[in-house]
């Protein structure tokens, strides 16, 4: 298990990575396909295709589309606490480490560049 010290550590260049939990994992993956939901309903509602789409409202749609946003962005956010300790958003911030979630990971690396 990484802990927070150790990606604190990383020189420019280099990456560490995390395995999220699986719990995490299927709520990003759920949440991609209803973002994906979203974004065909959107494109049905342009496109005037089907009569569900008609009936959509389109300030009721942006709402709950960014909400899946903003739900993962919070996920993410609680799992990296969770993950690598309490706090560890602000330490990896204020050491401008930045961080993605690809593949069912957390991958962490150190940018030359002050955020």
């Amino acid at each position: 298990m990484i802990n927070i010290q150790q990606i604190l550590e990383l020189e420019e260049g280099k990456r560490l990575w995390v395995i999220c939990p699986e719990e995490t994992s299927k709520f990003l993956e759920l949440n991609n396909i209803k973002k994906a939901s979203y974004e065909n309903l959107f494109m049905s509602y342009i496109n005037r295709s089907i009569d569900k789409a008609n009936d959509v409202n389109l300030d009721v749609f942006l709402n709950k589309y960014s909400q899946l946003f903003i739900d993962e962005h919070e996920r993410i956010m609680n799992d990296i606490d969770i993950v690598i300790g309490k706090n560890a958003i602000n330490r990896l911030r204020d050491n401008n480490i930045s961080w993605v979630f690809r593949n069912n990971r957390y991958i962490f690396s150190k940018s030359p560049f002050k955020s």
